[in-house]
């Protein structure tokens, strides 16, 4: 299972980049410690963005389980 469990970032007026938000993703598995799982975020760190946006988190186990979730 995933869960955001961050602070939400005020973006600012304009063009602005998205923040790295995987490390306030909490993760937890029957299969893998949770700094074994692998955590994609899309739109990726870094991307530049603009307007109200999904981010999406995939996360994936060492068995090659996946899930994901989303923060709007």
């Amino acid at each position: 299972t995933c869960v955001f469990t961050g602070t939400i970032p005020t973006l600012t007026c304009g063009v602005d980049v998205m923040p790295d938000l995987r490390g306030s993703l909490s993760k937890s598995d029957n299969c893998s410690a949770a700094n074994k799982i692998t955590v994609v975020q899309n739109p990726a760190p870094g991307t530049p963005i603009a307007g109200s946006l999904t981010v999406t988190f995939s996360v994936t186990d060492e068995c090659n389980n996946t899930g994901t979730c989303e923060l709007s």
